[in-house]
């Protein structure tokens, strides 16, 4: 609502709606009995509850209500926007779970317990903290995300596929708790030493602790479980590293 004056104007979001905010030069708008204002490419003076700074630390809660996966569907979120690069990012568990749709970066992101994010076969970047209590599926090839922290609370679990047979995964380094490789023919290569505090399965492809998967011996990197590991056939290339059990 405007209060300038006779110049007063109303603009509601119904339930379930979405509103997408640019170029704006806005005024004297207050909107505080609604959700945030989120404004890019703008401005605002005097404004109630509108940020333009490009939402940082603001968190957006994925909802699925459109009945859809789609990590850029407006809709599937709480504010009835996508997520900016800068923005909190908060997956519960839901009816529809997100994939993602493109390459995508956030602020920071929580993976909640139930809920469960798919990479699909894109690069997800998260600038400071990705807390895991969930499901994280990890089906793209390359580097397939990276987080300024990273961490895997009890109970998670990190599954890595890759996108098809004979691609190299590179696996990000730190403490999983549960963590699960499955895709026949494709190198998962240890990018740094790795612990699972939980059980680590490699139920098809290999697991190489050779960085690069040249066998250089340059690069290799040792991995503790804690709970139980099990690999396929073929499923670990030890080298020269160390398997702590």
């Amino acid at each position: 609502t405007s209060d300038h004056g006779t110049n007063t104007v109303d603009f509601d979001v119904l339930a379930g709606g979405t509103i997408d905010l640019d170029y704006l030069d806005a005024t004297r708008i207050d909107s505080a009995t609604g959700i945030l204002m989120i404004a890019t490419n703008s401005t605002a003076t005097s404004c109630v509850n509108w940020d333009v700074g490009g939402a940082v630390g603001v968190n957006f809660i994925w909802d699925g209500s459109t009945s859809t996966t789609v990590w850029g569907t407006a809709a599937n979120w709480d504010r009835g926007r996508v997520p900016l690069t800068a923005s909190t990012v908060t997956i519960p568990s839901a009816s529809y779970l997100p994939l993602l749709d493109q390459d995508r970066t956030v602020g920071a992101l929580t993976i909640q317990n139930g809920g469960d994010l798919t990479t699909n076969t894109h690069v997800l970047t998260v600038t400071a903290t990705l807390s895991n209590s969930g499901t994280l599926n990890v089906s793209t090839a390359g580097t397939p995300f990276s987080a300024g922290t990273f961490t895997n609370n009890a109970g998670s679990l990190v599954n890595y596929t890759g996108v098809a047979a004979d691609t190299a995964v590179n696996i990000v380094a730190g403490t999983y708790d549960d963590i699960t490789f499955n895709n026949p023919g494709t190198n998962f290569l240890l990018q740094g030493n790795t612990i699972a505090n939980a059980d680590l399965t490699v139920t098809a492809g290999t697991l190489d602790t050779d960085a690069d998967g040249a066998g250089a011996g340059t690069t290799i990197y040792n991995v503790t479980v804690k709970g139980n590991a099990s690999f396929a056939a073929t499923g670990f290339n030890a080298r020269t590293g160390l398997l702590a059990l």
